[in-house]
């Protein structure tokens, strides 16, 4: 009765002589524009929420079990929680690890299809088998999908994705670390881990929604419940 009186649909209980061509549109756009109403807005994220409609680059990266996989193409519709790690990570990955286990656990139990992607940012130690037993060993194997691929394969998806890793110590190539945020092209993700020997990479997660439009970004310290809050926020 309210909604009626806010927009004056016509009352077809009491006007039968209403034909059904005239009030389906009404009810139609009724609807469109309580949807509308409802979109979350760049203040409802507890993540960093992108400025404008930013496509989520697609990419094509071989999964823990040899099969390959493309972002817009398997997870189409659907909402993914995109990440970036490597196997032998000592202290942000295991940290993000966790805290993705705790996301798939929960996003299960309330029956969200959100899917969980990891990249890898060390294409010469993750390989096919390396990420299976590292998804094993974190009771991952079949809640998250963690890629691999060749170093150019992967090197356009870390650009895409304002990701810089580089290896620090002797023996490898160094290279500057520019990671850049998702709210300032010109600015840089933190998170970033110095190990002699290890790959230095930023740790972000982005929230990408059905449409394939990225929504927020996180860095650590961050709250994994705070994930889950966006990606319900966008439909996950």
């Amino acid at each position: 009765m309210q909604l009626r009186r806010l927009i004056d649909v016509p009352d077809t209980r009491l006007n039968s002589s209403i034909p059904l061509s005239l009030t389906l549109p009404v009810f139609v756009l009724v609807v469109f524009l309580l949807s509308c109403s409802s979109l979350p807005t760049r203040e409802d994220f507890k993540g960093t929420a992108f400025r404008d409609e930013r496509q989520a680059q697609d990419f094509a990266l071989t999964d823990q079990f040899g099969v390959s996989r493309s972002l817009h193409g398997d997870y189409a519709g659907e909402v993914v929680v995109l990440t970036f790690l490597y196997t032998e990570c000592p202290d942000v990955c295991p940290v993000m690890a966790n805290h993705l286990r705790e996301i798939a656990t929960v996003l299960e139990e309330e029956g969200s299809e959100a899917q969980i992607v990891v990249v890898s940012v060390d294409p010469e130690g993750d390989t096919v088998d390396s990420v299976l037993e590292y998804s094993n060993r974190w009771k991952m194997t079949d809640r998250w999908t963690y890629l691999v691929g060749e170093e150019a394969e992967l090197k356009e998806v870390w650009r895409a994705y304002y990701i810089d890793p580089y290896v620090h110590g002797p023996g490898r190539a160094v290279e500057t670390p520019v990671a850049q945020s998702a709210d300032r092209p010109s600015g840089g993700v933190s998170a970033l881990v110095e190990q002699s020997g290890r790959v230095i990479h930023s740790a972000p997660i982005y929230i990408i929604d059905g449409e394939a439009l990225m929504r927020s970004a996180f860095t650590l310290p961050f709250e994994w419940q705070d994930v889950i809050h966006d990606v319900k926020l966008v439909g996950g």
